[in-house]
């Protein structure tokens, strides 16, 4: 009887190892630029699929299992970085919580609303069209009482931190801090007297 006991405990250790192995052990691929972006709108089936479909995990039976102990029921989108080697129950709080990565957009020199517009296309979930459909409706522009004419005035050639899934307005509203935290009443007051037209 003894003897029996000992190998059923034996195989429930094991067990518990095997699957604790399988739930917190090395078990993504990393992506080819290190991120799973999830789209706003993404159902959990189709994220599942997207898994598979991007190779970041092999099979989702652990994910299923562990899906249900952590109470992982929606979809957060954004952009989630994927290391090699990430554990299932890992890569689940991160997805479940929203643990997404910002976005650091980076301003050097532009000259146009096309070329900001395309720029922001290709670094958030929104496109070029929409980007370009704010930065040439005077009525977007309004609140920050520019327009078409002098809103490449409030770029500044900065880093700007955004969340992926984000709008055009709310990432124009971090160029617009930026640049009213640059022009102080003191600068505005020496490109006045420089003869340097600035913004409002």
């Amino acid at each position: 009887m003894n003897k029996i006991l000992k190998i059923v405990l034996a195989i429930v250790v094991l067990t518990g190892i095997f699957i604790a192995f399988k739930l917190i052990g090395p078990a993504t691929r990393k992506p080819e630029d290190g991120f799973l972006y999830v789209k706003t709108g993404t159902s959990m089936e189709q994220l599942k699929q997207q898994l598979i479909d991007e190779s970041i995990l092999p099979r989702l039976t652990w994910f299923n299992i562990a899906e249900k102990f952590l109470n992982f029921d929606q979809v957060k989108p954004g952009k989630y970085k994927v290391g090699g080697g990430m554990s299932v129950v890992n890569l689940l709080r991160m997805l479940r919580n929203g643990s997404q990565t910002p976005v650091s957009f980076v301003i050097t020199k532009l000259r146009t609303r096309e070329q900001l517009a395309g720029k922001m296309g290709k670094a958030f979930e929104f496109d070029s069209t929409e980007a370009i459909g704010f930065l040439n409706n005077n009525d977007s522009l309004k609140p920050y009482d520019l327009d078409t004419n002098t809103v490449m005035g409030a770029i500044l050639p900065l880093t700007y931190e955004s969340k992926w899934n984000t709008t055009p307005d709310a990432v124009f509203g971090k160029f617009y801090e930026a640049y009213k935290k640059f022009w102080t009443a003191e600068r505005r007051q020496k490109a006045a007297q420089k003869g340097f037209p600035l913004c409002k």
